[in-house]
């Protein structure tokens, strides 16, 4: 079974862990915590409770859609959506990535240690977005 999620909105990365010097506590940012509700919101809306079974090998793709500037003049703008320019802009592939695994920890798999396979690419759109897909491992 494949699954795939589509995430509206400007791409994200998972952001680092803060630490209040006095209380001594470390706790994720807001906006994390946001993203990855967002995402198990709509895992949760379109698969219910599915989980993949325990033990499988999973294979994660990611396809973020970075949005064009608006002051991009118009023959960029279609290399861009052509793909010849790509985006290497904030957030980092590998920080997104790391979001994904993490909100859809417990939520469509076990223990994220299930992803063998991992491929994180971003492009430029019109539409920002996060497109996710998930399946098991075909070696």
């Amino acid at each position: 079974m494949t699954v795939w999620l589509e995430i509206p909105g400007k791409p994200m990365g998972k952001q680092r862990p803060r630490h209040n010097r006095y209380t001594n506590a470390t706790y994720t940012p807001e906006k994390t915590k946001t993203r990855e509700a967002e995402i198990v919101i709509a895992y949760r809306k379109k698969y219910g409770s599915y989980k993949f079974p325990k033990g499988s090998f999973l294979e994660m793709t990611v396809y973020a859609h970075v949005p064009i500037p608006k002051k991009t003049p118009k023959a960029v703008r279609e290399k861009m959506i052509s793909r010849i320019i790509m985006p290497t802009v904030k957030p980092d592939g590998d920080n997104i990535l790391k979001l994904v695994a993490d909100a859809l920890n417990g939520t469509a798999y076990d223990d994220d240690r299930q992803l063998v396979k991992m491929t994180v690419a971003k492009y430029y759109n019109e539409e920002p977005g996060t497109l996710i897909f998930l399946r098991e491992y075909m070696r």
